[in-house]
């Protein structure tokens, strides 16, 4: 790597487009810190539900000020099976699983889309990237958070394959949830992220698009490591 330099993989992408759980697997291969920046706004979500806040633009002094007091912790962790992922504590609690079921699904668009929220949590998103490598998944990686990341990745796929991602596990938890009600839960959250004045999802000029839609994850993550191998020669 070149001198203070260090190499930021940053993976954008809808709901269900599967890049979470690809950019999880390629940090793990190669060593690097995977940060899951969906997760943290979330966490925000769930504290903001918890709290009886009302999440909106109007309301954002009181939200900053309950963020601002709040302890988050995230890390990446291997369970004894040897499953990675991160696991999210809000003042000590575990939240990793809480965060995402259906009251933060309906309500994360809305605590993504505030400005001053954004601003808050895109800082502890930069600070991590500098002073680690990192692999980044979310919304507006590329963009916004890491302009300069050495590698920007965008996985989308179908609406179909993503809602019956989504449907399958979110059934688990909700086994009378339909899949007519997912895909319209998706296509509210697609028109929102894209759609929102801050820091919309969009694709990055000089991103690698992925359709995942007939990739199985395995093939995905073999893509994306080829593609971060080969940057890093270049770099080097």
């Amino acid at each position: 790597m070149k001198a203070n330099k260090f190499f930021q993989v940053a993976i954008d992408g809808p709901v269900a487009a599967g890049k979470g759980t690809a950019a999880k697997q390629v940090a793990q291969e190669l060593g690097y810190l995977y940060v899951d920046t969906g997760a943290m706004y979330r966490a925000a979500c769930l504290l903001f539900l918890e709290a009886g806040l009302e999440i909106n633009p109007e309301n954002q002094d009181q939200l900053v000020a309950a963020l601002e007091q709040a302890d988050f912790d995230l890390h990446n962790v291997t369970d004894e099976a040897g499953n990675f992922y991160t696991r999210v504590r809000l003042d000590g609690r575990d939240i990793t699983t809480r965060i995402r079921e259906q009251d933060v699904d309906l309500n994360v668009s809305k605590t993504a889309a505030l400005p001053r929220i954004r601003e808050k949590l895109v800082a502890k998103q930069q600070k991590l990237a500098q002073t680690h490598h990192v692999v980044m998944e979310g919304r507006d990686i590329g963009s916004k958070v890491l302009p300069e990341a050495t590698l920007k990745v965008f996985l989308t796929a179908s609406l179909e394959v993503r809602a019956r991602r989504r449907h399958e596990q979110l059934a688990k938890s909700n086994p009378q949830l339909t899949l007519e009600e997912v895909t319209r839960q998706i296509q509210e959250r697609d028109y929102n992220d894209s759609h929102r004045a801050t820091d919309p999802l969009t694709v990055a000029q000089d991103a690698v698009v992925f359709d995942t839609s007939g990739m199985t994850i395995p093939e995905t993550v073999a893509d994306l490591l080829r593609l971060v191998r080969e940057r890093i020669a270049q770099v080097n």
